[in-house]
């Protein structure tokens, strides 16, 4: 498929000599039709040609969109065909031809089809940049020079400006820069079904239509980062892609034009204490708490019988004790009755089945007893739940072993031998001469009667009983979890506690409130915590400990989208300074710290490329100070191209900074605004008077 281009050119150079005797010998013959087809060296037709002809100066042609050319020529006549990017041709005598097909050549010098290191980037320059931070922000503004004649038929240049993180080895691609010839334009369209959306390149890139002689190309663009401390440098990557008929060739490098950042806020000093919610937060109410109460009535049967006699034995006191504490649930106003369980045993001696029958009528007495003590109306509708049963041998095993009887495991081995046969395992029990010890000391211990009364109450715990409830496991209503926040029953506990009323309780602001300000207090501030809470029209406290614990974790853009849900009047204005200061709003915050003066004065002015001014007050900072002699360094480092003195004077305040505090060479060898101090502090000869 033939395609189409046009060779914009903005130079041409046209060397034409005429001599007198030829214009006369001219005038003699007769012209003709001369004809052809220009192409580069791809094979590919080149419009726009220009083409000169010796005999006719001031009457130029060009080749039309298919490369092709007529002109009007004398048989001796010189030719010369010019195009920008394209080195010129000249035919110095035509000899009468007809028919004249050319290729024209590239005017740079090929590349090889392999990476070549240096090969692009010393053609393609790239001025040297800074990495400047704002906020989260990553800036670099570098300018791109491309020489004269860079650009072939069909060719695009991709400039792709990157930020790669050293620390996490991960890389950052920032907004292409992209040079499409026109040919190159309208080969993709036909590729992409003259759809130009279709180039992976078209959402986001950036088109130079047209390039200059001599021209700069100036470029800014930023990428968000999450930690502002990691280390990076800026790279460019230089592609070059030729399209063609015949072939296709593709040029790769990589340059790095920035190994240092400037971010002088990186000293900026604040410090503010958590905001205590106080009165700003609705308290939860009391809510029912379900309780239980378990106990167990020693009462005594005659052999065989099943009715409760209150003369025997204990029985009266035991089931007065049983009556009493269910009597102060019912008549508790705050209390509700919900359900009752009774569970009765017969010991495991003669037959079973008599056994279980017996177990059951006792049951059903006691049941009686209880259900008889309750208002009609409450015990129709009360849940009640019970079980009759045999104990087992086994049973009466474990109470032998913890008495420490050394028979005991004769008894278990046979209550294991005849567990489907309790008839037999009595034989053989009473057969080892237990009889008497295991009726009179341990069947009694077996015919138990357990009762559980449950039941919900509508009152304040006190906070013995909220603790034991906490220790217990037990679940706790939001009212409970406040009172032990709020009132530090447990005070070593207070993360724990709040951390799993916030498990069961995902919407409960005040544990979440109370963990923040605990993890500020202790410089250990999670964002994540209040992260659910901190929007619009939540508590005051709230958005300002959120903002703080942002901050903290140096998350700044995600600090001033809360900040932005405050009204002035509410936020402290160091706060405000602050916040402005870190997302790059340094004239607001510069109204705030002016007025202060010292070291964060001085930073917002470097930040805002005031340098004259802030060298000015760097003056007025506290010598000797590690801090302060670092920033003084920025400051003199800044205006030495006009001032050799002041080069010397960031060299040494550099070197007092790192001997009064060494660990701030880690930050300076990635500050591009003394990282070059340290190069010539390296360099310096043995008898500089400054060593």
């Amino acid at each position: 498929m033939l395609n189409y281009i046009h060779c914009r050119f903005h130079f041409i150079f046209f060397v034409a000599v005429f001599f007198l005797s030829d214009v006369s010998s001219y005038a003699q013959m007769k012209s003709y039709s001369l004809s052809g087809v220009i192409k580069d060296d791809l094979g590919e037709p080149l419009s726009d040609v220009m083409i000169e002809v010796e005999s006719q100066k001031d009457n130029r042609a060009a080749t039309g969109s298919d490369g092709s050319f007529t002109i009007k020529v004398f048989p001796n006549d010189k030719i010369t065909f010019s195009c920008l990017g394209f080195e010129s041709y000249t035919v110095n005598n035509i000899k009468g031809k007809r028919r004249l097909d050319i290729a024209l050549n590239p005017s740079f010098i090929q590349l090889a089809e392999v990476q070549v290191t240096g090969a692009l980037k010393n053609r393609i320059l790239a001025e040297p940049t800074d990495i400047e931070i704002i906020g989260n922000y990553f800036h670099i503004r570098p300018r791109f020079s491309i020489p004269d004649g860079m650009f072939l038929s069909f060719s695009r240049l991709i400039i792709q400006p990157s930020i790669y993180n050293i620390t996490k080895t991960k890389r950052i691609f920032l907004k292409p820069i992209i040079w499409d010839d026109k040919g190159f334009d309208i080969l993709h369209e036909r590729m992409y079904d003259f759809n130009p959306s279709s180039d992976p390149l078209c959402d986001y890139k950036e088109i130079r239509k047209e390039l200059r002689k001599g021209e700069r190309i100036p470029y800014h663009d930023s990428a968000y980062i999450e930690n502002i401390k990691d280390d990076y440098r800026a790279d460019v990557f230089f592609y070059i892609e030729r399209k063609g008929r015949k072939i296709s060739k593709n040029y790769i490098d990589t340059l790095t034009i920035a190994n240092g950042t400037v971010n002088p806020l990186r000293f900026f000093d604040y410090e503010f204490s958590a905001f205590p919610l106080k009165d700003n937060y609705e308290k939860p109410s009391p809510e029912k708490q379900f309780m239980d109460e378990d106990g167990s009535m020693n009462l005594i049967f005659e052999v065989s019988k099943s009715n409760i006699d209150f003369n025997l034995g204990n029985n009266r006191t035991e089931i007065d004790a049983t009556l009493h504490k269910l009597h102060s649930i019912i008549n508790n106003r705050d209390a509700v009755l919900q359900s009752f369980f009774i569970d009765v045993s017969s010991s495991p001696e003669g037959k079973y089945i008599s056994n279980l029958a017996l177990a059951r009528d006792r049951l059903n007495s006691a049941k009686k007893l209880i259900l008889s003590n309750l208002p009609t109306d409450l015990a129709r509708t009360l849940y009640t739940q019970s079980e009759a049963r045999v104990a087992s041998w086994f049973e009466v095993a474990e109470l032998m072993k913890r008495d420490s009887l050394p028979v005991a495991e004769e008894v278990e081995a046979i209550a294991k031998k005849f567990s489907n046969d309790p008839e037999r395992a009595t034989k053989e029990i009473y057969g080892l001469g237990l009889r008497k010890l295991v009726v009179e000391s341990y069947l009694p211990q077996v015919r138990k009667m357990q009762y559980r009364f449950t039941y919900s109450i509508n009152r304040v715990l006190t906070n013995d009983e909220i603790y034991s409830y906490y220790i217990s496991g037990k679940r706790l209503s939001r009212y409970e979890y406040w009172r032990l926040l709020e009132e530090n029953v447990l005070k070593d506990s207070t993360e724990l506690i709040a951390r799993k009323a916030m498990l069961q309780y995902k919407d409960f602001l005040y544990p979440a409130a109370i963990l923040s300000e605990l993890l500020l207090k202790e410089n250990r501030p999670d964002p994540e915590v209040l992260k659910p809470f901190a929007v619009r029209g939540a508590p005051l406290p709230i958005l300002q400990n959120q903002i703080l614990s942002l901050l903290a974790k140096n998350r700044f853009s995600e600090a001033d989208s809360i900040y932005m849900l405050l009204s002035p009047s509410d936020v402290l204005p160091e706060l405000s300074g602050v916040v402005n200061a870190m997302n790059g709003r340094f004239e607001e915050a510069y109204s705030y710290f002016a007025l202060r003066g010292g070291l964060n004065e001085v930073l917002l002015l470097l930040a805002m490329k005031r340098d004259k001014e802030a060298y000015d007050k760097s003056k007025l900072l506290e010598p000797m100070v590690a801090k302060n002699e670092y920033v003084k360094a920025i400051c003199a480092n800044r205006l030495s191209d006009d001032s050799p003195l002041k080069l010397g004077e960031a060299i040494m305040a550099i070197e007092n900074a790192l001997e009064l505090d060494p660990s701030l060479r880690e930050i300076a060898e990635v500050d591009a605004d003394v990282m070059e101090l340290l190069v010539k502090k390296e360099e310096k000869p043995a008898d500089s008077p400054n060593n």
